[in-house]
């Protein structure tokens, strides 16, 4: 038996695997086909063919996102072939990490599998970390060792000095007591340390100190002398010179046919030659008023002025001193009395500067 195939041989019978051969872009299509036989298996290749493009198909419906996702395609509605559910689509957590996009064309759903989020986290090692020096020519390393779920670095520094740190505490200073705002350092012998302390409680720190003579350390006169010294007030020994400035008030009057003015005179160190620095100029009756007042008109005193460092109105460091308050008649003439009622000095202990 002829044909145009070439002459018949007999028959065997196959199971053929049919396989496309695609041509090589750039190639002529393929114009035969290949058989491979092996016992009664055979592979059957022939070329494919790709025709012209055909006309564009109707375009998708877009995707209409619900909301919310659902946990599963089994939540997913029963949908109509309409234009309000075609395009529909869901998000659906398929619970391992990922989600799927479940898309209503009309007729049926469409997948499209894992189209949202990372997978599932993996397993956190367990690290253990501990170091060493090394010396300073060694490398920096870092051994590695345990498994990867639980792995351990030894890190091998090499010992090499950096630059020279702050200063370290003062070890004076106690720093374990309560500092306040305003304290100072003060040197404490008990503890061999400096200690915080506020300037109030430094009695030796220059600052402004204020003393009052009550009415009972005044005593009241009535008579014709020419003075009469009312009230010696002390002020205390403090470690720094210091100024003095008075204050206060005295009540003066006279008999009816008297004539006399009385003024009351404020003296440092002595009742009748100290330096004066205070003066209620003379009434006739009524309160003498006591202000500071340095300048007198006894010799080479009218141009006294009181100065931050001048000896006028000043005491020495390390001395106490006593005020006298003496009431003087400056002129006229008969009975007059001043009274211990309602009598004050205010005086104020200025530092003076070195």
């Amino acid at each position: 038996m002829t044909n145009n195939l070439g002459t018949y041989l007999g028959d065997v019978l196959l199971k053929a695997k049919v396989f496309g051969l695609a041509t090589p872009p750039g190639e002529p299509p393929l114009q035969h086909a290949q058989l491979s036989v092996v016992g009664d298996d055979a592979s059957l290749g022939i070329p494919v063919l790709r025709g012209d493009p055909g006309a564009a198909g109707a375009p998708a419906a877009p995707f209409k996102w619900q909301f919310p996702s659902l946990d599963s395609a089994s939540e997913l509605p029963t949908l109509t072939n309409t234009p309000t559910d075609v395009g529909k689509a869901y998000v659906i957590n398929d619970g391992t990490g990922t989600a799927d996009i479940a898309y209503w064309t009309g007729t049926q759903w469409r997948y499209f599998v894992d189209a949202f989020g990372p997978g599932l986290p993996g397993p956190v090692p367990d690290i253990t970390v501990d170091g060493e020096l090394v010396a300073a020519g060694d490398p920096f390393a870092v051994v590695v060792s345990g498994t990867a779920e639980a792995p351990h670095l030894h890190f091998q520094v090499p010992a090499v000095p950096g630059p020279q740190g702050p200063s370290g505490p003062w070890q004076l200073y106690d720093d374990t007591q309560t500092r306040d705002t305003g304290d100072v350092p003060v040197w404490s012998d008990a503890a061999a340390k400096y200690e915080p302390r506020s300037l109030l409680e430094l009695g030796s720190f220059p600052r402004v100190l204020r003393y009052t003579q009550p009415e009972g350390a005044f005593t009241a006169y009535t008579g014709t002398n020419g003075s009469h010294t009312m009230c010696v007030m002390s002020l205390p020994s403090l470690a720094y010179a210091y100024h003095v400035d008075v204050h206060g008030h005295v009540r003066v009057s006279r008999a009816g046919d008297a004539t006399t003015r009385v003024a009351i005179v404020v003296r440092l160190g002595d009742a009748s030659s100290g330096q004066i620095v205070g003066k209620g100029m003379a009434v006739e009756s009524g309160p003498c008023i006591i202000v500071p007042h340095y300048s007198s008109q006894e010799s080479g005193k009218t141009n006294l002025t009181a100065t931050p460092d001048g000896a006028t109105g000043r005491t020495a460091a390390e001395a106490s001193a006593l005020l006298y308050a003496t009431a003087v008649v400056v002129d006229g003439a008969g009975s007059w009395s001043v009274a211990a009622v309602d009598a004050q000095l205010s005086v104020s202990l200025i530092p003076a500067n070195a």
